[in-house]
């Protein structure tokens, strides 16, 4: 980032900050929580979160990220941006199927579009790579 452009960075985010000044409970478009079986985790550990929510930061108006216990613990990962309210329903559940389905994905590429992280991001092969861990047998 050119460091001239940082005071006119400052006050674009401060809009931004703004417009997600409302909650999440307000931009939510859905919510999937999946807690532990008691086995490998608790049933009070939550272990999967599929959320899409409208988000102002980004270059669609809406987008899917995904936290799971196999994927880099603890971490996010936008799967999907939409351009719709109804496409991100849609694609909403279709990623609770990929995820809670008998084959879920290898890995979890984060593409986010937030203007405030693309500046670290060179190129698509430099997007974060989640990878789906080992299951203990």
């Amino acid at each position: 980032m050119n460091p001239f452009n940082y005071v006119a960075r400052i006050a674009e985010i401060e809009d931004d900050l703004g417009d997600m000044s409302n909650t999440h409970e307000e931009r939510k478009v859905d919510r999937f929580e999946k807690y532990g079986d008691g086995g490998e985790y608790e049933s009070h550990e939550l272990i999967l979160v599929v959320d899409t929510c409208a988000i102002p930061d980004s270059s669609k108006p809406y987008e899917t990220a995904v936290s799971d216990v196999r994927y880099n613990p603890g971490s996010w990962a936008v799967v999907e941006l939409y351009d719709t309210f109804e496409e991100a329903q849609a694609g909403h559940q279709k990623w609770i199927e990929r995820m809670i389905g008998d084959n879920p994905p290898e890995g979890l590429r984060d593409m986010t579009t937030s203007k405030y992280l693309i500046d670290l991001i060179e190129g698509d092969d430099d997007r974060p790579w989640f990878p789906r861990m080992e299951e203990e047998k």
